[in-house]
């Protein structure tokens, strides 16, 4: 775990041997912390967006468990 100001702001791990056995690639995943899931759901619909970055690569958004 990769923390900033004290605060948690990555993760890494290893490819596991069975993943990279299977010619799986390393992958990245990225995902971006919001206070309300269901809004910020509705605000990239109604911009008529996706959760791609500019490379075509998906994010993900999580809301933290309350």
């Amino acid at each position: 775990m990769a923390s900033l100001d004290g605060h948690s702001a990555a993760g890494m791990m290893l490819l596991a041997p069975e993943m990279a056995a299977s010619g799986m690639p390393p992958v990245r995943s990225v995902y971006v912390t919001v206070d309300d899931i269901d809004a910020a759901v509705a605000r990239v619909d109604s911009a008529g967006a996706t959760l791609l970055d500019p490379h075509g690569a998906a994010f993900s958004i999580m809301q933290p468990a309350s």
